[in-house]
């Protein structure tokens, strides 16, 4: 049982670790968007 729940804890903070990585990619480009307006 403790396996389980180590192996479920690592998958829900690698989860959560990408989350913040998409976050941070779609900030990226609402900046760039802002910063170059398109035409």
């Amino acid at each position: 049982m403790a396996y389980l729940e180590s192996v479920s804890m690592t998958w829900y903070r690698r989860k959560r670790v990408h989350v913040i990585i998409l976050w941070n990619d779609i900030d990226r480009y609402i900046r760039t968007l802002v910063i170059v307006p398109p035409e």
